[in-house]
């Protein structure tokens, strides 16, 4: 995982939202799952207003070698047309549940693996239901999907998403957030999200022909569906 740390301010925790990291209560610092696209967008977005110094977990440096997710769950996710942040997420969840049993091969893992470790993710990692709920697809995608020809039922208690009001800015804090960016990049990509609604995988693959100025819209490329975005109001 890449993990990012550093004091409390606003301009770098907008980006870090925006690259889509995630915040960890217990650890106190954002994360993200590692790989040369987001190494390469970490850089992009801080670059100019922060220095990244990289150092590496001595924990990690001295672990075992990590059983790879076999290739034809990945194919299988391609073919299928997953989105790319899908995949990274499938992959990173399933990779995670093999490699909690290091001595227990792929072909011999099945229902008591997959409820103990259930048990690992909300006893002891304390994850939210959302979470529970991305972990346990990932692993139902390769024993139902990829080993399709073993039809086999799998009696897994799945959780209920507990129903929260959103948490909703109120147009001071959002003042005070956009007012607070000095880097004009920054402020750009900041004021186009809030008022288009853009993903952050969209913002960072926009490109300067893809913003109609005339006429107010913006070409998603790459997309749900493909779409074309208008935007309603001006800057």
């Amino acid at each position: 995982m890449i993990a990012l740390q550093f004091d409390h301010n606003h301009e770098l925790i907008a980006i870090a939202k925006l690259l889509n990291f995630k915040w960890s209560k217990s650890n106190k610092f954002w994360y993200k799952a590692t790989s040369n696209d987001n190494r390469l967008n970490l850089e992009q977005g801080y670059g100019g207003i922060a220095k990244i110094e990289y150092t590496k977990n001595p924990d990690v440096s001295k672990s075992k070698t990590l059983k790879p997710v076999p290739s034809e769950y990945t194919n299988l996710l391609l073919r299928r047309r997953y989105s790319p942040n899908t995949i990274q997420v499938y992959t990173s969840f399933f990779k995670e549940f093999i490699n909690h049993f290091p001595s227990t091969t792929l072909e011999y893992l099945g229902d008591e693996h997959i409820r103990k470790y259930q048990d690992y993710l909300v006893k002891v990692k304390k994850v939210a239901t959302s979470t529970q709920n991305q972990a346990i697809n990932a692993i139902k995608f390769y024993f139902e999907k990829v080993k399709g020809g073993e039809r086999k039922i799998y009696h897994i208690e799945r959780p209920i998403k507990e129903f929260r009001l959103p948490k909703v800015l109120t147009q001071e804090e959002v003042k005070e957030i956009l007012t607070s960016i000095i880097n004009i990049k920054h402020k750009a990509m900041l004021y186009l999200v809030y008022s288009s609604g853009l993903r952050a995988g969209e913002l960072i693959n926009l490109k300067m022909e893809d913003i109609d100025s005339s006429q107010m819209r913006v070409f998603i490329r790459g997309g749900n569906n493909n779409k074309i975005l208008g935007i309603q109001k001006s800057f």
